[in-house]
């Protein structure tokens, strides 16, 4: 059975538990005013509230984004490049 272990190790034995809204509204309030600041606030609350995957948070520009006064049942769809066809 040695040899069909994985190579990186096995998979942790519990997950984690996931951050609350206290540890979220903590997390928030150390972030500066700046503009880096002011991402990361944008990210975390956006992230922490909608089912998006990181990779979809990351993707995401300001304009694919709408304010709104309740919680996105989900995920902004990042715009696409237009791909022009080959002549």
């Amino acid at each position: 059975m040695a040899g069909i272990r994985r190579k990186l190790g096995t998979s942790p034995a519990s997950k984690k538990a996931p951050v609350g809204d206290g540890e979220l509204a903590a997390l928030v309030a150390t972030l500066g005013e700046d503009l880096s600041g002011q991402r990361d606030r944008a990210l975390l609350t956006l992230g922490w509230s909608s089912p998006c995957r990181r990779s979809e948070l990351v993707a995401l520009d300001v304009a694919d984004v709408e304010e709104q006064q309740r919680a996105p049942a989900s995920c902004p769809r990042p715009r696409r490049a237009e791909v022009s066809e080959p002549d």
